[in-house]
Formats: C-alpha cells, structure tokens, sequence
C-alpha cells in the first residue's frame, strides 16, 4: 500500500523554504510533531541505555539526518556522533544544533567514500515510511552494511502504519495527491511489508514499540504535557500496534 506520485524522495528537500518549513513549521514549538519527538525521545533514551553496558564506546550514525532534531539529540549520549544528509540545505540547519557532531554529505545509495566507517547505533528517522519502494530498500541495504558487528543495532520508524487511524483516510490522501512531483501523502507501508524488508537486507527485529495515537488537531485543545502523558500511556498499552508510528530495533542476522 505504497506509492509516490512521481519523482524521487531524495529531491523533496533541495529548497531552502522547504527546509524552513520542515523545521520551523512541522516540527516547531507546540506543534503535535514536537509531541512525538519526545514520546520517541524516551524510547531512544531506553534503548541507548541498555546498548550502553556491552558497548564501552558507540560510534553513532544518523542517516537522513535532517535538520538534526535526533542527532542532536543522541550526540552526548554516544561517543562519536555523524549524521548523513545530502540536502546541503537540511545540512545546514542540522549543523546549527549541533555540539560536536559531524555532518557528511554524499549520497550513501550510490557510493560509499567512507567504506572502512562502521557503527554500533545507526537511526533512520522518517525516512522509510516516506521513501519510494526501490530508494528505501537501496538505503537499507546500505545502512547495514554499515553496522560493524552482529552486536549493532539499526532503529528506524515506519510513520505511515496502515493499522492506525490514518489508514482508514487513505482513500481520501492518495485521491488528493498531486501527480506531478514527488509526495508521500498516502503513503502506508504495513508490518508485513516491513518485515520482508528487514529481512531481505540481512536484518531481524528484535523490538518493536508503537506510539503516535492522537491527531494534530488536538494541538490547540490539550495542553502538549496532557498530550504527551496520554501518548505515553498509550504506547505502553496493548494499542501500540495501532500507533501511526512503529519503531524497529533491529540487529544483523
């Protein structure tokens, strides 16, 4: 249940006001967006932590790592911390938040310059659930390639879970997506679609957590702190397979 309405992914955020946007708009003070970064900020905070005891040093990897918002995050939880983006425009956003974290930027589904860099932590936020089907498989591919060992670990979100309910209204967004450029508006990408992705590219899960249960339109009607108390509750429920978002741990096989 997946499809684009033309173009690539990898050309969605080349402008500077898409960027802006991205960053100060969706993910901006007060928005519902910012209530599930700290749900996912919380489930990052957990598993970070119990990667810790068997790993004296993490290098980190951020890959499509945006304006930064979880690499800044995790830079001083690890000990090494780069993002990969290849918009020179979310490059320079991601480089403002940062402490000590660097930003490389080459495209990592074409080539690897850098083929001796591997990783104990590598995130892939927001970037499979949006992607067209041969450029996410491409990237998942390449991404654990990069793990350094079979004690590594892989986190990356599927935002478009069909079970949510998100899914009943795909009927309505995939009849409203324009044709002419690339979008991801009705978009779904299933547990089983996951599943067979994960495992084709040498990977298994090893956790799953779900969360991402309220519309944005409650925004301005609860306090975020509410929103965000329900949304924890929620995601530690036996609902959280129905939560918009699904978060995959995953490690090589």
């Amino acid at each position: 249940m997946n499809d684009t309405c033309g173009g690539s992914y990898k050309n969605k955020f080349q402008s500077a006001e898409i960027a802006r946007i991205y960053d100060e708009v969706l993910y901006g003070a007060g928005t519902y967006a910012s209530v599930i970064g700290e749900i996912e900020k919380c489930l990052l905070l957990d598993i970070v932590g119990k990667l810790r005891p068997t790993h004296p040093r993490i290098e980190y990897l951020d890959f499509a790592t945006g304006t930064g918002r979880i690499l800044s995050f995790i830079e001083d939880r690890v000990d090494k911390a780069t993002g990969l983006e290849i918009s020179e425009q979310m490059a320079q956003r991601a480089r403002a938040k940062l402490r000590a974290a660097a930003i490389d930027q080459y495209d990592l589904t074409n080539s690897d310059p850098k083929p001796e860099s591997k990783y104990d932590l590598i995130t892939a936020f927001r970037f499979v659930g949006n992607a067209e089907t041969e450029l996410r498989y491409s990237a998942m591919r390449a991404i654990t390639g990069k793990l350094r060992d079979h004690t590594s670990i892989l986190i990356f979100n599927n935002h478009r879970n069909p079970l949510s309910y998100k899914g009943l209204l795909w009927p309505a967004s995939r009849m409203r997506a324009p044709a002419h450029a690339y979008c991801s508006s009705g978009n779904f990408l299933s547990s089983g679609e996951v599943e067979r992705m994960v495992r084709s590219v040498g990977l298994v899960v090893r956790e799953v957590h779900g969360y991402g249960f309220l519309s944005s339109k409650l925004t301005s009607l609860m306090p975020l702190a509410r929103q965000v108390k329900w949304e924890r509750w929620l995601a530690g429920s036996r609902l959280a397979r129905f939560g918009v978002c699904q978060l995959y741990v995953c490690t090589r096989r």
